[in-house]
């Protein structure tokens, strides 16, 4: 007789004594019967409670003798015991002889490699399916199920933004505290509802309970919400609203402005430091938009450096003795004349300006744009321009043709249009050029080139001068 074999109704424990107390029992047997009773709870508590039983055989197939002397396995037996050794497989376990069971966990997944553990106080339940169930312990894959539902994500599996399903295979009811990590495959229009396992579809909402705006879930993204009062609040995922997520000023030793507007946030940065005067030795820290935002330095006496340019006009300019360029002037509606210098479709003319070098200048070749325009023709509209230059440094001789250019063509095309050409080729100035050199220049239309085919006059305006500089100051 053991625990188990007991009956609920206290008028069926009436077996002949000491296994029962049948009515107008013999004194003498009552003592024995009294025995057995506490023989029995000791075999219980020694067998199903207390984990002194210690299992043996070989590892995954635990062998456990108990005090029960079992003739058979009956559904709802308890066994407890102390494992001998850890896992390495799928775990089975005989008790007393009475054939081996699988042990599975409250999924009914059979425990694995590791799920038993050396010196682990296990207690195990015998199914109706002739299987053991653990209590309190999962097997190693259910919990790898579980944790893919709050850590690996699980994706919705139907429904919209706004009606989110998923499908996770373990929820059996909704309760507080329940977490869930999900990638939405919809953006929301509006507030969201989502239904998990087919248990019903709750509100999903922000942290503070608030129902979520449109567009808060993202195709693609990855959100986490815990169930609380009946709701699911994300957590993790959703846009940071400055206005009501970020408590108190961050201080700026910390990465913060302490402040919620730009303007606000330039005064905190600013506060508080100092001004100073930066050397053309010094570096500052700028963005690169070419390298992906990295930050470089930069010496401050090259920040502002690269090509720049000189704009000259036609009215400064000095037309060369020999073939003169005419002067005129264009009328601009309502805005006066325009000057310019007339270049004859017929032969070489020329005109000069001069312009003072900086000191930044990088001693580099130069190019130039020619602004232009031309008066009424019918067809033929190319002008081939060239620009000169020689370089004049202190006591250089400037009775001495040093000049070298470089050319461009340009197609006009209608009367009083401006026209803009391309750049020259590389301008190389004659003689040794030097920074703070004076460069005199001389643009001429070169219309005995095959290229120039305008018939009339080419109407120069001005010429854009580029050039490069290694330094932004002349200190």
């Amino acid at each position: 007789m053991q625990l188990f074999d007991w009956n609920i109704a206290a008028g069926s424990n009436n077996s002949a004594p000491p296994n029962g107390a049948p009515e107008n029992m013999e004194y003498s047997e009552v003592n024995d019967t009294m025995r057995e009773m506490m023989a029995v709870l000791a075999r219980y508590f020694q067998s199903s409670v207390s984990g002194t039983k210690v299992t043996t055989g070989t590892q995954p197939a635990y062998v456990l003798t108990t005090d029960y002397s079992l003739d058979d396995y009956a559904e709802g037996q308890i066994f407890a015991f102390t494992a001998h050794a850890t896992s390495t497989g799928a775990v089975t376990l005989n008790v007393d002889g009475e054939g081996a069971g699988n042990v599975v966990d409250a999924r009914g997944q059979q425990l694995g490699s590791g799920d038993i553990r050396n010196g682990g106080f296990y207690v195990v339940r015998r199914t109706s399916g002739g299987t053991f169930m653990v209590l309190g312990a999962l097997a190693g894959v259910s919990i790898a199920a579980a944790a893919a539902v709050t850590l690996n994500q699980a994706y919705s599996a139907g429904g919209t933004g706004d009606a989110i399903t998923i499908t996770t295979g373990i929820l059996t009811a909704y309760a507080n505290g329940q977490m869930i990590a999900f990638r939405a495959t919809a953006n929301n229009t509006g507030a969201v509802t989502i239904n998990i396992d087919g248990l019903g579809a709750e509100a999903l909402e922000d942290y503070r309970s608030a129902a979520l705006s449109a567009d808060d879930i993202q195709n693609g993204r990855g959100y986490i919400a815990i169930r609380t009062g009946g709701e699911w609040r994300i957590v993790c995922g959703l846009p940071i609203d400055l206005a009501n997520d970020v408590i108190g000023a961050l201080p700026i030793a910390n990465g913060g402005t302490g402040a919620a507007t730009a303007s606000a946030a330039v005064s905190a940065l600013i506060a508080g430091t100092s001004t100073v005067t930066a050397a053309p030795g010094d570096s500052i820290l700028i963005g690169d938009a070419s390298d992906s935002g990295n930050g470089k330095d930069a010496l401050v006496s090259t920040v502002g450096t690269g090509k720049q340019s000189i704009w000259v006009p036609a009215s400064a300019m000095q037309p060369q003795s020999g073939s003169v360029p005419a002067a005129g002037t264009i009328s601009i509606g309502g805005a006066g004349d325009l000057p310019y210098l007339g270049f004859d479709a017929g032969s070489i003319e020329r005109a000069t300006f001069c312009v003072p070098m900086p000191k930044g200048w990088n001693v580099s070749t130069l190019t130039a744009k020619i602004f232009w325009a031309h008066p009424s023709t019918t067809t033929n509209f190319s002008v081939v321009w060239a620009v000169q230059a020689g370089s004049f440094g202190d006591d250089d001789s400037l009775n001495v043709d040093v000049f070298a250019g470089a050319s461009v063509t340009d197609v006009g095309g209608t009367t009083a249009d401006l026209y803009v050409s391309a750049e020259t080729g590389a301008i190389n100035p004659g003689n040794t050029e030097a920074a703070e050199d004076l460069l005199v220049c001389r643009v001429l239309r070169q219309a005995t080139d095959g290229s120039d085919t305008l018939a009339v006059d080419a109407q120069l305006i001005g010429v854009m001068l580029y050039y490069t500089t290694s330094a932004n100051t002349d200190d």
